[in-house]
């Protein structure tokens, strides 16, 4: 049986995430920190213990005895989850344009008004006045001025845009593990990521934090794991990002809610690009749960380099 656990990430001070758009990488940057980046930043602490470990990993991984939730934000003790992409029930509360306008930039609902939420979009209360502003502040912009020598004889100046979390607020992930002994071994590779960092230029010193261990989901956060143990829900929400094997695929793509997410990007240390994909991005919404896979996603004939593309899902009844 899977157990649930939940850790938090207190960075110590920027981090350069970036939006995988395709250009001008690092003059953009957000608080995306998608589950299958975290995976290949853990499966690259694993490689530089011991490649055995890096196997036994990835094995669980494609066995499903393993699974990672994008870095959601959080700020003090509230937890962030992403926007369902759920279409409004007609109902009898209208909602005003300037809502509608707001509520289309809003990217995570506080876990404390997800309740409040789901009864919004089944037509059957408007929104809290201000709930439009329940993201603001987690975070705020820091553009750097770098520079590269390249082999020129000047300096080549140019722009890093990465992101800062305001006090208390940060990310957390969630980690599924069916054993305790994988468990413990991927918390040891967590502490060491912690130093070595996560997203771009870490080099730079971006994206260290500080590893807050929460413990079982069940005992610190039991709404929330109540959501994601449902057996039986209309719709599933993922809670990271995701993607069906090819058989599952013509099976949920009728009845789903979704958003495609590019996965690009070069591997760690191998001066290779990963063959670029799409994947659903966390929040879409499926009627029928599907286990997802992992891909090798480097270029033939290269050293295989993984994304973890199975679902956590989140169970709810709109």
């Amino acid at each position: 049986m899977m157990e649930q656990y939940l850790y938090k990430f207190h960075f110590n001070g920027s981090v350069h995430l970036g939006r995988e758009e395709g250009r001008n990488v690092l003059q953009s940057s957000d608080m995306q920190l998608r589950s299958d980046t975290l995976f290949a930043a853990l499966c690259v602490e694993a490689a530089r213990s011991d490649d055995n470990i890096l196997n036994r990993l990835i094995g669980e991984a494609e066995a499903g005895r393993l699974l990672v939730s994008d870095g959601l934000p959080f700020r003090d003790r509230e937890l962030f989850l992403p926007k369902p992409m759920l279409l409004r029930r007609e109902g009898t509360v209208p909602m005003e344009s300037k809502q509608r306008k707001q509520l289309k930039k809003i990217p995570y609902i506080p876990l404390s008004k997800w309740n409040g939420y789901l009864a919004f979009l089944q037509g059957a209360k408007p929104l809290d006045q201000g709930f439009a502003d329940t993201c603001k502040d987690l975070y705020f912009p820091d553009e750097r001025t770098c520079a590269a020598v390249r082999g020129k004889e000047d300096p080549d100046p140019y722009l890093v845009n990465s992101i800062r979390f305001n006090v208390n607020c940060g990310l957390y992930v969630l980690l599924a593990f069916e054993t305790e002994e994988l468990r413990i071994e991927v918390e040891s590779l967590l502490e060491s990521l912690s130093v070595s960092g996560v997203g771009g230029k870490r080099s730079m010193g971006f994206g260290t934090f500080r590893l807050e261990r929460c413990g079982a989901l069940a005992d610190v956060c039991p709404s929330l794991y109540k959501g994601i143990t449902k057996e039986g829900a209309e719709h599933w929400i993922t809670l990271n990002t995701s993607f069906p094997t090819d058989g599952e695929l013509e099976e949920v793509i009728p009845t789903a809610a979704y958003a495609l997410c590019r996965r690009g990007g070069f591997v760690d240390g191998m001066g290779y690009k990963k063959r670029t994909i799409y994947a659903f991005a966390a929040g879409s919404c499926f009627e029928k749960r599907f286990s997802g896979e992992v891909a090798n996603v480097a270029p033939e004939g290269c050293r295989p380099a993984y994304r973890l593309l199975k679902p956590i899902f989140l169970g709810v009844d709109v």
